[in-house]
């Protein structure tokens, strides 16, 4: 087996040392495109009618253009604040399909019970109720501009009394078919189609990569500048610096390193990427920081839709 090259165990060493005495931590925020194409703005979204395929009540087609209606506010309210941006798909319309199927097992079955004195067992018929339940919601995203459909989505949500803790009590103890304990349809209905409006509202929100990456201690001149301009949150000329640093000690991967979080940190996915692998390669792999990197960048690219080379 070959041994390691002394100047790879120094560089490998050298990176650990100067994480111990490290520079600022840099907040990383990606802003991923959502699932579905759709403008996350309170003005450019309307909740447009939606029809009841299947099932006992047409109600439930209403309820779930109310319950889509308040969700989609609550969440463009919390989107808002946490800085997630519009898309440019202009405004949009959705509409959709309500499909709810129901289903009553009712039955009676023998228990064994005690009797007052709990002197002896005795049988018992009872009655039993094993109640199900599935919704699924087909919402249809349309551009209002031309009625262009943007894109579609199906939300399922299936129920079934023998798993529902509530039947059961809060200590497990009770009849799984117990009919008294089992919620009302219409109760059970309502709760699937919020969860339906819900998982649909995940699929249009941007998702938010967040990583707090720790930039690595330096003496170089450029290099604590680069620091300095970083922790400022000054990019351009964090960049100019970074680079600097690694133009004049180009051995040194923590500079590398901080170049490329540096980088990222400043849009420049690419250049990160390449900057991250550059340092997993130089240390043999055993930079576990760069070689998370790695991975979170070229999801985040990925997902952005851009070509890796």
């Amino acid at each position: 087996m070959a041994k390691p090259h002394l100047s790879s165990l120094l560089l490998f060493a050298m990176s650990f040392l100067a994480v111990g005495c490290g520079g600022p931590v840099l907040s990383i925020r990606h802003v991923l495109p959502p699932d579905l194409p759709a403008p996350y703005s309170a003005q450019a979204i309307t909740v447009g009618r939606f029809t009841a395929a299947s099932g006992p009540e047409n109600s439930y087609a209403d309820k779930t253009a109310e319950a889509l209606k308040e969700r989609l506010v609550r969440r463009i309210r919390e989107g808002k604040s946490t800085g997630l941006g519009t898309s440019r798909t202009g405004p949009v319309i959705v509409t959709g399909e309500v499909h709810v199927e129901t289903k009553d097992m009712k039955g009676t079955r023998t228990i064994r019970r005690r009797s007052s004195d709990a002197s002896v067992m005795a049988s018992h018929e009872v009655e039993t109720l094993i109640r199900t339940a599935v919704v699924r919601v087909d919402f249809i995203i349309t551009r209002k501009s031309d009625n262009v459909r943007l894109g579609a989505a199906e939300a399922r949500q299936a129920y079934s009394s023998l798993t529902d803790p509530r039947v059961r009590g809060d200590l497990g103890l009770g009849r799984p078919d117990d009919p008294s304990a089992v919620p009302k349809a219409g109760t059970i209905v309502h709760e699937l189609l919020g969860k339906c409006v819900d998982t649909f509202c995940r699929m249009i929100t941007p998702p938010v990569v967040v990583a707090e990456v720790q930039l690595r201690g330096t003496l170089q001149d450029d290099g604590q500048k680069a620091l300095a301009a970083a922790e400022a949150k000054d990019c351009k000329p964090a960049l100019v610096h970074a680079r600097a640093a690694v133009r004049a000690e180009p051995n040194n991967v923590n500079l590398l390193f901080n170049l490329a979080a540096i980088a990222e940190s400043c849009g420049e996915l690419k250049t990160a990427l390449n900057h991250y692998e550059e340092v997993v390669k130089r240390t043999g792999g055993r930079d576990r920081q760069a070689g998370e990197a790695v991975v979170r960048l070229r999801r985040v690219i990925a997902r952005k839709g851009r070509p890796i080379d």
